[in-house]
């Protein structure tokens, strides 16, 4: 007992193992508070709408819940129908002001748990392909605790902290030899050791499952514990039947398995190497570069140790295929892990834990003889080299000022000397070029000798003496051409010297590792970009979604504007259409939305102090907006087709003869 609490004191105090705890505890928590995002954030963000039909369909799928969800989606979509049509009327006048809002108010009862009902019903799709075996449930609670495949690497990093020491700090300071001279010898001392080990894992595993399990509960509520395994879309396709709860409780045990193993083997190789440094890298090696090297494999929980149990989910999870993009062929991601095969990796490596632990006490048992040791070389020092990587700020310099962009202009952009655009002319060969307005002559603005391997996408942004376009680089070197990598280009008009100011991976696939591991690459949607513009921190790419993408981290967020061919910014705000046709704004400071009131419009063209739009309640007809004191004028009164800004003229088509005409802009 006296050797037992002298170990004890060892390894919490001298060996700083209870400020370990207590940091790991501390960024346990500090993880888990910040990082944590839910799976399904729109059930989130319409909680009260989701509660409100999940509290009516919750558990199996009966012919009553699939009855009320047809019929309660048949009325939804009658009601959104009457409410565009209600719109209609009253904006060609057909009604009356307070008929419009008397009618609206009924129809937008039917629809004020709409997206609620969205994030119900598209649960409803996944549950009737398996009613049997998945149930309408709250999931984001069950899948933030069981539905990653993440590595603890907090876990890890504190056993190799608490472990590690405990041999070879002995060996490092030459103790080992009289601790082996002793009338006991070493080993019950080793036994009182890997005890110790044993039992602080136990008991801070115990912990970490019950604070994470307490967390999830009271963050998002673990209800429904006796629900079937397959009710989550992440082990859609598992055979095991096992309850929710159950499945979590199998989790921690084969969790703390893999633990208590990875301890064992810290311990062994400590006695066998006999040093700190070399017993870390070895430790981490075999942890970390299989779970970064087999990435989605199964072989990664069957043939990796301790590893394939410290991660545990894999054990859960059923079959799962994706299809092949350029083949449509159908391949297996990841195979089932049967119970037969799970049973087997379990014994093999309890084997493999008993025999290392009889390794170390046999290791570590008395020596009646003093061994002669040679010199030992200076301690091996293995330094943990921290790169820090500086990333200047690529682009233009900070500017105050920003042109106007509108998407309508994104193939042609003008400034004080230039004017540059998209010629079409060939069709077969569309250029970037630019005129220079005091001499009129036109060169190509993109020059460059390998155009074989380049294209350029058809769209340019600009600001002020800076022109951006495009570059996509194509890969020869397959069966089939495709685009794998896309750069934005920065010129200086003043000299018209090129700058890659962004530059992204867009291949489908990232290979790392010589090939060896492949994840699927989210840049990939950056290939099919329509249109662009940026500022100082962020790039735009406008597709079938707007996608902020971070300048010097990389990192992107698709931003909830409607892609309707009719986008505009000023360096603060991006102007849309948004519902009803109100113009709408998204400020890219704040992240705030708002409305622009009383404005609806079905097309509209910013500059720096007003905008154009044509007023859909006055029959189209087009009307001005002055940013600056925000008043409305009327501009033409006549109803309008289309229109386009060209400077200090306005050219627009006559929605009754279809032709177009030209009003100067100070004649309005």
């Amino acid at each position: 007992m006296q050797t037992l609490l002298y170990e004890v004191k060892k390894m919490y105090i001298f060996q700083k193992g209870l400020i370990f705890i207590v940091l790991f505890i501390v960024m346990h928590f500090f993880i888990l508070v910040e990082v944590d995002k839910p799976v399904n954030s729109n059930v989130e963000d319409n909680i009260t709408q989701y509660s409100f039909y999940l509290d009516k369909v919750r558990g199996h799928l009966s012919s009553q819940t699939e009855q009320f969800l047809q019929e309660e989606s048949h009325k939804i979509n009658e009601a959104k129908v009457e409410i565009d049509k209600l719109y209609d009327s009253y904006y060609n006048g057909d009604i009356t002001e307070s008929t419009f809002i008397h009618e609206r108010s009924k129809l937008e009862e039917v629809i004020k748990n709409q997206e609620g009902f969205d994030a119900i019903f598209e649960q409803y799709i996944y549950v009737r392909e398996k009613p049997d075996e998945r149930y309408f449930l709250y999931t984001n609670g069950w899948n933030a605790l069981l539905g990653t495949e993440n590595l603890d690497y907090f876990a890890v990093i504190l056993i190799l902290l608490l472990v590690s020491p405990i041999f070879c700090q002995e060996y490092e300071n030459s103790m080992d030899s009289l601790t082996l001279t002793m009338k006991k010898g070493g080993r019950s001392q080793a036994v009182c050791k890997i005890l110790l080990v044993f039992t602080s894992i136990i008991i801070l595993c115990i912990i970490s499952f019950a604070f994470t399990y307490l967390f999830y509960d009271l963050k998002y509520g673990l209800q429904n514990g006796s629900y079937p395994l397959q009710s989550l879309p992440f082990f859609s396709t598992s055979t095991k039947t096992l309850t929710l709860l159950n499945t979590y409780l199998y989790l921690c045990l084969f969790k703390l398995f893999g633990y208590i193993s990875f301890s064992v083997l810290i311990m062994f190789l400590s006695v066998c190497m006999k040093k700190y440094a070399l017993t870390l890298f070895t430790s981490v090696a075999l942890i970390f570069l299989p779970f970064i090297g087999l990435d989605n494999s199964a072989i990664k929980y069957v043939c990796t140790g301790p590893l394939g149990f410290m991660l545990a989910t894999g054990f859960f999870r059923g079959d799962q295929y994706r299809t092949d993009v350029f083949t449509d062929e159908i391949k297996m991601t990841f195979q089932e892990i049967s119970v037969k095969c799970l049973m087997i990796s379990f014994f093999i490596l309890l084997f493999f834990v008993i025999f290392m632990i009889y390794l170390v006490i046999k290791l570590r048992s008395n020596q009646w003889q003093r061994l002669k040791r040679k010199n030992m070389p200076e301690k091996l020092i293995l330094s943990s080299v921290l790169f820090l990587i500086t990333i200047g700020i690529t682009g233009c310099t900070h500017q105050s000022h920003y042109d106007t962009y509108n998407y309508s202009s994104h193939m042609s952009f003008q400034n004080d000397q230039y004017q540059f655009y998209v010629n079409e002319s060939d069709s077969d060969n569309t250029q970037l070029v630019y005129k220079d307005l005091e001499t009129g002559e036109i060169h190509d603005l993109v020059k460059t000798p390998m155009q074989s391997s380049l294209k350029m996408e058809r769209t340019l942004y600009g600001n002020g003496r800076y022109i951006y376009y495009i570059k996509y680089h194509i890969n020869k070197s397959e069966l089939k051409d495709y685009v794998d990598r896309v750069s934005i280009i920065e010129i200086d008009t003043k000299n018209f010297n090129e700058k890659v100011i962004f530059e992204r991976n867009t291949d489908l696939e990232k290979k790392l590792l010589m090939g060896t591991i492949r994840l699927n690459n989210k840049d990939a949607v950056l290939q099919n970009t329509g249109s662009f513009f940026l500022d100082n921190n962020n790039i735009y790419f406008i597709s079938s979604d707007v996608r902020q993408v971070n300048r010097v981290t990389g990192k992107t967020k698709t931003l909830d504007i409607p892609t309707n061919a009719n986008i505009a910014y000023n360096g603060k705000r991006i102007y849309y259409i948004g519902d009803r046709y109100q113009l709408s704004y998204y400020d890219t400071e704040d992240g705030t939305k708002g409305i622009v009131p009383e404005i609806i419009t079905t097309k509209f063209f910013l500059d720096d102090t007003k905008v154009l739009f044509l007023n859909r309640l006055d029959h189209k007809k087009l009307y001005i907006l002055n940013l600056q004191n925000n008043t409305v004028k009327k501009v033409l009164d006549k109803a309008v087709l289309d229109f386009r800004s060209e400077g200090d003229f306005i050219y627009y088509h006559d929605i009754n003869d279809q032709q177009e005409y030209k009003i100067k802009m100070s004649d309005s």
